[in-house]
Parts: structure tokens; sequence; C-alpha cells
């Protein structure tokens, strides 16, 4: 192969290469953001489940505090 092909072959192959580079780094940075929003989903959706269990103990507290007295009337 003479050198004068190498020398045309050679900037075409590495901005080839520089290009694939570059389509990865944004494929990474999306699957990356898309990382980080379903982290921040779940995070919310455990803040949720942690105040309905909550909630849920004291509607049990309650309910135990009413069937025992029957009075209406309790502090939270």
């Amino acid at each position: 192969m003479k050198l004068s092909r190498i020398s045309i072959w050679f900037p075409i192959a590495t901005l080839m290469a520089l290009g694939l580079n570059a389509a990865m780094i944004v494929l990474i940075q999306q699957a990356d953001n898309r990382l980080v929003i379903a982290q921040q989903h779940r995070q919310q959706a455990q803040e949720l489940t942690h105040e309905l269990q909550q909630e849920a103990e004291q509607l049990a507290t309650l309910v135990r505090a009413y069937s025992v007295t029957g009075n209406t009337r309790y502090p939270i």
C-alpha cells in the first residue's frame, strides 16, 4: 500500500473513531440522566410509602383507642 493512500485513509479512520466516541458519550450521558430520574422516582416512592405507613400506624392507634374507650377525641 502506498504512503499516499495511508495518508488519506488514516485521517478518515481517525475522524470516524472520534465520531463513534462522541456518539457513545452522548448515549452514556442519556443513560446517566435516565438513571438519575429513576433514582429520584424511587426516592419519592419510598418517602410516600413511609408516610403512608406512618399514617396507617396512627390510624390503627386511634381505632384501638376508640374501640377500648368509645371516646371520639384523641390527640394525635
